[in-house]
């Protein structure tokens, strides 16, 4: 499992040259600037990275779907070019970034897709502020709702460990020592001038956020309103599909796709079915 993971990690280094965009810059939004990315024309689309990630994760998406959408897509607060100098992190934190995203670019109910860490803060977004996204998507994102004991394994499949409370600088030796590819990549997403290991801070402060359940009520998710659809690979190092078919089974007005075959990097690793399945719900409802 452990090899699986991050050899598929160190194949998003190709994303790292990022493609020819539309427009670039940054938003200001909840106290930071965000650096974000523009693409295409239609309804509005924005795209939230996973944990780790940056937005150039989403490239083979943005490509698939610029051409019926508005693809807005985000580097999340400390990931690539975006700042968090409190070194903040937290589920509803990173939420409410997401909306005051949406309002900072004027988007008119966007449509949402997020991915592992980003599907946890659509799903959040469909919870706390319903009246924004049109739609969303949920991928990959179900694991810190169940917190099983297959999520806490993957943890330790890819990290050397699975405890709850802190990252530490040994693990990410271990990590580095193992796996020297995953080191550079990560390193070259997260640059800071004067400091080439910053990547490890930040993966240290993301750790109590990663490792947390995420605890919702049944009349919680009962009460969603917005469309959405659950989307996971079968073979998902971190969730179940029991775990998908019942976060579909809560949520009124949802669907849900499982893609055989697939592990938890299915939006990089099958992209063109992911997008067809992602894009196909999206277009129903835009």
């Amino acid at each position: 499992m452990r090899r699986s993971i991050l050899a598929a990690i160190a194949a998003l280094g190709l994303l790292s040259t990022a493609p020819a965009r539309a427009g670039e810059g940054f938003v200001e939004a909840n106290g930071l600037k965000f650096h974000y990315t523009e693409e295409g024309s239609g309804p509005p689309l924005l795209l939230i990275h996973g944990g780790s990630l940056t937005l150039d994760s989403w490239a083979a998406l943005t490509a698939q779907a610029a051409p019926k959408f508005h693809v807005y897509a985000y580097d999340t607060r400390g990931h690539g070019a975006t700042e968090n100098p409190g070194g903040r992190y937290s589920c509803d934190l990173l939420a409410s970034d997401a909306a005051a995203i949406i309002a900072a670019l004027h988007l008119d109910r966007p449509l949402v897709a997020g991915y592992s860490d980003g599907g946890d803060k659509a799903l959040l977004l469909a919870i706390r502020h319903p009246d924004l996204p049109r739609a969303v998507v949920v991928g990959g994102a179900t694991n810190k709702i169940a917190a099983t004991p297959r999520y806490f394994a993957g943890m330790r499949a890819f990290f050397g460990t699975g405890r709850p409370g802190r990252l530490t600088d040994a693990d990410l030796d271990a990590l580095t020592a193992a796996h020297p590819d995953v080191a550079e990549f990560y390193g070259q997403m997260h640059r800071r001038a004067g400091d080439p290991t910053y990547w490890r801070t930040l993966l240290k402060q993301i750790w109590p956020m990663w490792t947390t359940r995420l605890v919702f009520t049944a009349p919680q998710l009962k009460a969603i309103k917005t469309p959405m659809l659950v989307i996971l690979a079968d073979n998902d190092e971190f969730s179940s599909a029991s775990d998908a078919v019942a976060l579909r089974d809560s949520v009124r007005n949802s669907q849900l796709a499982i893609l055989p075959g697939a592990t938890h990097t299915v939006f990089h690793d099958r992209a063109a079915q992911f997008g067809g399945l992602v894009l196909d719900f999206l277009d129903s409802h835009k």
